[in-house]
């Protein structure tokens, strides 16, 4: 174009354009003035009595062995101080302003990692414990304790719970669910499982409330007796006081496993996949008519040995096979039936315990090597859980990780933790069971200027801590 025909451009689009510049790192912003007396690191490290103490013993000639160690080590340039690392002159950190400078290497450049932190400041910058100062930062970092989950392995070990050797002793119970409403008003599944024989009793209810789980309880009672222990989750039908009372009214000890730890009411979840898998299979196209399988599916179960006991559930409780209710029609018409075996009950009861035994080992190992040692908590440390994701539209992938912060009020056995709310802050009042692995520590300050420990093993003789 021609002067003449641009003659709308205005200042702004005819104003000179500069080179764009690089991205200064922090090291060169802290280190872009020629020193003098008056640069404001200079200034601090003049101001920083352990560090005058150095500078003084650089200016004169040494008095003794731990002054000249002074001399190998640090070296005065321009009024600055650097530390010898290497053959690099790294330049001495004073400590009033470490903080600033891990908050611009953490939280500036997008809260990394300890490693990267203190391999970006070490390139030009020294102080005592920079490790240990480092790591204090990012322990107390809200934002990391909130985002960032832990890694490695996942912590904890597997702890079954022992099984005594009677049936129904022991039971499991969870819900199932839900599924498409049935014509009779069902919705859910409520599944119990006995922890020696692992038969399966299970219940088409309209709903997850405790009423039905009562009156499942009363029915298995009249057939079975009444259990000794329940092990349950968490879910409202389970931790109502309604339930609670119940228990206490029959002696009946209720173990309410640790919040979003499945693996500790896992007999109960094995066999709800199996009871989904098959009612999945049976259904077809009559969906509103599941609950009419639910009795059927109960019955194929029972009437398979078991994968750890290696058992049929119903020979294991009533000494005998039952005849398969699927099959009565075609074995009355051929007119025979195969009559079963007798066998010693106590032989039966030894088989399946030495069964269960080997099998409760085998999945700890093979659960454990996939672990690792649980963090130990203790009473009065404050701690966040993880913060389950539940599925309520939109894209939850910024959210926090965690939870909290919470107090530990009891140490439970198991790697189990009771936490509550923290006296005085504000909300609901909070109480629950937390397992280590779903648990991480809350920020902590630690006490890094120590005037009782020696920071510095070169001048430690000399009474000086930087």
């Amino acid at each position: 174009m021609t002067g003449s025909q641009t003659q709308h451009a205005d200042a702004l689009s005819r104003s000179p354009v500069e080179d764009p510049s690089e991205v200064k790192s922090v090291a060169e912003d802290l280190m872009i003035l020629e020193i003098s007396n008056s640069d404001f690191l200079v200034t601090l490290q003049r101001q920083d009595s352990r560090l005058v103490n150095i500078i003084d013993i650089l200016l004169r000639d040494p008095t003794c062995d731990a002054e000249e160690q002074v001399k190998n080590n640090y070296i005065l340039e321009d009024y600055r101080l650097f530390r010898k690392i290497d053959g690099r002159k790294c330049f001495v950190v004073p400590s009033r302003v470490r903080w600033r400078m891990i908050k611009s290497y953490h939280d500036d450049k997008g809260h990394v990692a300890e490693e990267k932190v203190l391999a970006m400041i070490k390139d030009n910058f020294w102080f005592p414990k920079m490790r240990k100062y480092i790591r204090s930062y990012i322990d107390a970092c809200p934002k990391c304790a909130y985002f960032k989950e832990k890694g490695g392995k996942p912590e904890g070990w597997l702890n079954p719970i022992p099984k005594t050797p009677i049936p129904f002793q022991t039971i499991h119970l969870d819900h199932l669910g839900p599924f498409i409403k049935s014509t009779k008003g069902n919705e859910h599944i409520l599944v119990s499982v006995c922890g020696f024989t692992k038969f399966v009793y299970i219940k088409a209810v309209r709903s997850t409330k405790t009423q039905p789980v009562i009156d499942m309880l009363e029915e298995m009672a009249c057939i079975f007796g009444m259990p000794s222990r329940i092990v349950t989750d968490r879910g409202t039908a389970f931790t109502s006081i309604m339930l609670r009372d119940y228990c206490k009214e029959y002696g009946i000890d209720h173990v309410l496993v640790a919040v979003g730890t499945p693996r500790g009411n896992g007999q109960v979840e094995r066999s709800n996949r199996t009871i989904l898998a098959a009612i999945r299979t049976m259904v077809d196209t009559e969906e509103k008519h599941w609950d009419k399988q639910v009795k059927l599916v109960q019955h194929a179960i029972n009437s398979m040995p078991n994968d750890t006991t290696k058992e049929v559930p119903t020979k294991l409780i009533l000494s005998y096979k039952p005849r398969d209710v699927v099959n009565n029609e075609i074995i009355a018409g051929i007119g025979t039936e195969r009559e079963e075996r007798s066998e010693d009950r106590n032989a039966i009861v030894e088989r399946v315990v030495r069964a269960t035994q080997k099998g409760q080992k085998s999945q700890k190992k093979y659960f454990d090597k996939r672990r690792k040692e649980p963090t130990i908590y203790k009473l009065n440390d404050l701690v966040l859980v993880v913060k389950d994701q539940f599925p309520q539209g939109g894209n939850r992938k910024l959210e926090p990780k965690y939870k909290g912060p919470w107090i530990v009020t009891k140490v439970l056995d198991n790697d189990r933790y009771q936490i509550e709310s923290i006296p005085g802050t504000e909300g609901r009042r909070y109480t629950s069971v937390y397992s280590a692995d779903r648990m991480k520590k809350w920020c902590t300050l630690e006490e890094l200027e120590s005037e009782n420990e020696s920071e510095d093993e070169d001048i430690s003789e000399l009474g000086v801590r930087l």
